[in-house]
């Protein structure tokens, strides 16, 4: 597989968050946040808020239309089994990577397969502000203990080499 060529197809996890949902005509809802399952590289769910009240619900990723994501909005087309909003969630933005010399990394974004749902690579740097140098991250390059992201050797001399 070539990786480069998927990745160029990828959407990034930040574009998603506060886009309108629609029904035919009427946006009744906005993403709140994307669930996800890290260690398995997977958007689980997608968290949508009316856009009339505080009701929050869950939907899979797969039954978003994300055909015109460029135009501001998705589609969601009905019947689409929900459940309630899992409580809790962090957006990819705001995660954090431990490196082998103890420092941190930052997450800033995730590049997801626009089909699947697969995670195929976080964008990170050394930068808690989350702004200048990043590199792709692949999700087969990162461990977990627990739900702490751990990067591997390899990750950490690309980062510290990306600073120059």
């Amino acid at each position: 597989m070539n990786t480069n060529n998927t990745l160029d197809t990828a959407i990034r996890a930040t574009d998603l968050r506060q886009l309108g949902v629609k029904y035919g005509t009427q946006t009744v809802e906005t993403v709140e946040c994307l669930a996800y399952d890290h260690p398995k590289g997977q958007v689980t769910g997608v968290n949508l808020q009316s856009t009339g009240s505080d009701v929050r619900r869950q939907v899979a990723f797969e039954s978003l239309d994300l055909s015109k994501m460029a135009e501001g909005e998705l589609r969601l087309e009905p019947p689409v089994l929900s459940g309630e909003a899992a409580p809790g969630r962090e957006p990819i933005d705001t995660l954090t990577m431990t490196l082998p010399s103890g420092a941190s990394a930052y997450v800033s974004d995730g590049l997801i397969n626009p089909q699947s749902g697969q995670i195929m690579a976080y964008e990170v740097s050394l930068n808690p502000q989350r702004d200048g140098e990043t590199i792709r991250v692949m999700p087969d390059e990162i461990s977990y203990r627990g739900k702490q992201m751990l990067a591997s050797h390899a990750v950490e001399a690309r980062l510290r080499g990306a600073q120059g």
